[in-house]
């Protein structure tokens, strides 16, 4: 690879998401809305019987809309798809909102819940991660490190 080619994506990464964009934003008050959520049937005492799955559907598809429209750096393949990869905890909780509608399956939306919160729990890992190798200039896609 070029030495060009290498300052262009070092640049780019640079910038991964320091600007919070409309799209970040939307993330973050989804993902808070998710929480709140999923909270508020723990802490019931009459208020707002049935809010929380209302609270949470909203914050499941704000952040799905918001996850669907970030913007990724141009970098490496594995940084690619680890950005993909949030998108599905955002499936997840959109999934889990739709079991707390139906109240067939009582305990469904939190097995969901679960599986979205270990998504995002991985690629919050991970990218960092990928975003120094890639910073030191190793192939994260190769490298045995």
């Amino acid at each position: 690879m070029s030495d060009k080619v290498k300052n262009r994506q070092n640049k780019n990464l640079g910038n991964v998401r320091t600007a919070p964009s409309l799209a970040s934003w939307a993330v973050t008050i989804g993902l808070l809305g998710v929480a709140v959520g999923a909270v508020m049937p723990i802490l019931e005492h009459g208020f707002g019987s049935h809010l929380y799955a209302y609270i949470y559907g909203a914050g499941a598809l704000l952040s799905l809309v918001g996850r669907i429209f970030m913007r990724t750096p141009n970098s490496s393949l594995v940084l690619r798809r680890l950005y993909r990869i949030e998108i599905w905890s955002s499936i997840f909780f959109c999934a889990a909102a739709v079991f707390m509608y139906m109240r067939t399956a009582p305990r469904d939306w939190v097995a969901l819940t679960l599986a979205g919160g270990m998504v995002m729990l991985y690629t919050s890992i991970r990218i960092p991660r990928e975003i120094r190798k890639a910073r030191k200039g190793g192939n994260s896609e190769f490298s045995n490190k």
